[in-house]
């Protein structure tokens, strides 16, 4: 099977002329699990300000892409007037060794709030997500599977 995976910036500005072609703002906010936290049945991200650029996705695009996992550039959904995006690594099994996938969400069905206190970051973190929404939003969104990026 032919390798699909281009260069990083290739690949973005693929990811680019997708998220204009669906009305998508071309403003990323590259994020990572790290900063992500689901709990009820609400996307809380942590100081999204402070992440600058692209070069942790980037480093972490170039590493899978000497491996044989497929790779998703994924749009998650919109923060102000920035697009969060995030790169995931799909392993080859069970994913199609070695192919460049893009994903966008239409319509999320979660809300997103910013935290920007590092006490309440760490509260969120010691409650347990118990809903079937978090479960599902953490699914959707792809973050048990999404390894750090920025």
């Amino acid at each position: 099977m032919e390798d699909t995976r281009t260069p990083f910036q290739e690949a973005v500005n693929l990811f680019r002329k997708f998220a204009a072609d669906n009305g998508k703002s071309l403003n990323f906010l590259w994020i990572s699990q790290d900063r992500v936290c689901v709990v009820g049945g609400r996307v809380w991200i942590f100081r999204p300000d402070e992440v600058q650029g692209d070069v942790h996705a980037e480093r972490f695009y170039e590493s899978v892409r000497t491996g044989d996992s497929s790779i998703k550039l994924m749009g998650i959904f919109t923060l102000g007037n920035r697009y969060v995006t995030c790169v995931e690594e799909m392993p080859a099994p069970p994913h199609y060794p070695k192919q460049l996938y893009m994903s966008l969400f239409e319509d999320p069905r979660f809300q997103a709030s910013i935290v920007t206190s590092r006490p309440l970051w760490g509260l969120l973190h010691m409650i347990p997500s118990v809903f079937k929404r978090d479960h599902y939003i953490i699914e959707a969104i792809s973050l048990d599977r999404t390894i750090k990026s920025a």
